[in-house]
């Protein structure tokens, strides 16, 4: 029963965190994820505490391209 808990928490593993130089794409590749950094502008900025304003933009931590792109479409589309 563990084991199958722990099975489906790790397959859908999704978050967000700030990506200004490589914030999420690098830890992501350093755990077998994947890592995602949308074109500046595309996803809502909102909430988020800039370290340079100008490159700051919310990535994505997804364990699959697949869930990236679903998570991308979803907040561009909130974004609209």
């Amino acid at each position: 029963m563990i084991c199958r808990t722990v099975h489906l928490l790790v397959s859908d593993f999704r978050a967000l965190g700030s990506d200004t130089g490589g914030s999420v794409r690098n830890p992501a590749s350093y755990c077998g994820l994947v890592g995602f950094k949308p074109t500046y502008g595309r996803v809502s900025r909102h909430g988020l505490i800039p370290l340079v304003n100008s490159l700051d933009v919310p990535g994505i931590f997804a364990k699959t391209v697949d869930d990236a792109a679903v998570i991308f479409s979803k907040d561009s589309a909130m974004k609209a």
